[in-house]
This record gives structure tokens, sequence and C-alpha cells, in this order.
């Protein structure tokens, strides 16, 4: 966990750190390009690949078409632009790394496969 209170350059500098590691998994890494500040739910770095990983807490009901049509065809667009933009600046910054951008929302019509938890 990338966690300064408030200090976003302690922040960029812990991330910018971190990321000279091999592998290493940031939560609320910041990462700053060009006049530009991003702070990315899940960075996933792997050798030369990254997971750019973007968590959404609206849930939505993949078994009921109006629900998803209702929920996410509003907001659909605006976490994809989230994601586009936190995939352009982190791309700016390491253009010599691969990077996968992902957007995951909860499905209320899954449910998980680990006993105990609901």
């Amino acid at each position: 966990m990338v966690d300064t209170d408030s200090d976003q350059r302690k922040a960029i500098e812990l991330t910018e750190e971190y990321l000279s590691q091999e592998n290493i998994t940031l939560f609320e890494a910041a990462i700053f390009s060009n006049h530009k500040l991003v702070r990315i739910d899940i960075l996933e770095k792997r050798g030369r690949n990254i997971n750019l990983i973007e968590v959404k807490s609206k849930s939505y009901d993949s078994t009921d078409e109006e629900d998803i049509k209702k929920k996410l065809d509003k907001e659909l667009n605006d976490y994809i632009e989230d994601v586009a933009y936190q995939y352009y600046v982190l791309s700016e910054k390491y253009p010599e790394f691969d990077i996968n951008p992902y957007l995951f929302l909860p499905d209320k019509a899954k449910r998980t496969k680990i006993e105990a938890l609901k």
C-alpha cells in the first residue's frame, strides 16, 4: 500500500522506488508524468509487464439486462475513460513496459467458491 496520507510527492517517490523491483504489487500507486497524476487501485508489475487494475464498488447483475442497461450504460463510459486515462499516464511515464488495463465490477449474480465468504 502506497500510504503517505496526503503527501502526493512522497507517494510518487515511493511508487517509483517500488517499481525498480522486478516483481511487485502496489495498492494506490501514484504515477506522475507531464503534469498529470493518477492513483492506480492495483498495479501489478512482473518483469516488463504491468497489470493496471481499476476496481469499482458499483455492482451489477449480469442476469438482469435492465439492471445492466440502467446502471452501466450511464457509468460504464466514465469507468472506461478513467482506466484509459490511467493507462495513458502510465504508458507515458513507462513506455518500456507492456501494460494491460483491467476494469473490475462486482457481479451480484455470481457467487464465490471460497467457503464462508459471501
